[in-house]
């Protein structure tokens, strides 16, 4: 495994979210979003940052109203570029901090991401709650399908 992603993984594995009042990472939810596109037609992998960058905002606003950039307990997504190997589909595996209050609506906070994905930007996504085996997916080894990692 790449030196990297075993910082990523070990960075993970010591989050303690029972220490930090204000968010929750969902770590045990394995959410992937596909855009059903081909690397080719993503040359240039702003295109597909800038449209998760614009998923984030609509998430954000939705949840946390007006000025959610200046708050310290915002939606982040921390995503995990991948390509697939048989048809070189571009796919991202996601992992969330969300605030602690969402913990409660957790269901409505699914259904919202799933109809935005959906309905705004015609991706797929699915969310399975694979405790344990979710960050260890998506920070699996190292290769020239899955060495891209951004923060939105």
């Amino acid at each position: 495994m790449n030196k990297d992603r075993r910082k990523i993984r070990d960075v993970f594995s010591r989050i303690d979210d029972r220490n930090d009042m204000r968010n929750v990472h969902l770590k045990d939810y394995l959410i992937t979003i596909c855009p059903q596109i081909t690397e080719t037609k993503f040359d240039d992998e702003t295109i597909l940052k800038r449209r998760f960058s614009k998923l984030n905002a609509i998430v954000n606003r939705r949840f946390l109203k007006r000025h959610y950039n200046k708050r310290n307990d915002r939606i982040v997504f921390y995503n995990f570029i991948e390509n697939s190997l048989n048809r070189n589909l571009i796919h991202t595996h996601s992992i969330f901090r969300i605030p602690r209050f969402l913990l409660s609506k957790l269901n409505v906070f699914f259904e919202f991401l799933i109809s935005v994905v959906k309905d705004k930007f015609n991706f797929s996504i699915t969310i399975n709650h694979r405790p344990e085996i979710a960050t260890r997916y998506m920070t699996k080894k190292f290769s020239e399908n899955n060495d891209r990692y951004f923060v939105n």
